[in-house]
């Protein structure tokens, strides 16, 4: 009768800690995609220094874009569209299992934006959305993006 109460205790704490676990990883996926949608509300917004704050000091991607670049981009962005929308889809956050301070979000989007002339077009240069692998950092609590690439269809 003891073994079998000892049995049941151990497998009731393995239970209880994968559930800890499968909630750690929950609130960490919820922070990331917060983080992606008030990224998405700060350029729409177009809030130079918001939409900054969500990009890692460190960030690089394949098109040899660093930070400065970026916030380049970005006021040049605002400055010469009138309206900017953003539509993502599709969104697969994995974490890193071992460190939990990285994840890889793979999604759909699509910027558009409006010029002075009224007409529509999207700012990434593709007819319809485009698929991309978002590396995210964990520093001080919060998740930056540090590396993006997009996945050629």
């Amino acid at each position: 009768m003891n073994q079998l109460l000892k049995k049941l205790v151990i497998g009731a704490l393995i239970i209880i800690g994968l559930m800890l676990l499968t909630h750690l990883f929950s609130n960490e996926k919820k922070q990331i995609e917060k983080t992606l949608f008030s990224l998405k509300k700060a350029v729409e917004s177009k809030n130079l220094i918001k939409s900054l704050s969500y990009i890692s000091k460190e960030y690089t991607d394949d098109n040899n874009f660093d930070f400065q670049t970026l916030a380049y981009i970005g006021q040049e962005t605002f400055k010469n569209y009138t309206d900017i929308s953003i539509e993502i889809d599709n969104l697969d956050i994995s974490l890193d299992t071992q460190t939990k301070q990285k994840a890889l979000v793979i999604l759909n989007a699509k910027i558009l934006g409006k010029n002075p002339s009224e007409a529509s077009e999207n700012l990434l240069g593709f007819k319809n959305s485009s698929r991309f692998k978002v590396d995210f950092i964990k520093t001080n609590n919060s998740w930056k993006i540090i590396h993006s690439q997009n996945i050629p269809n």
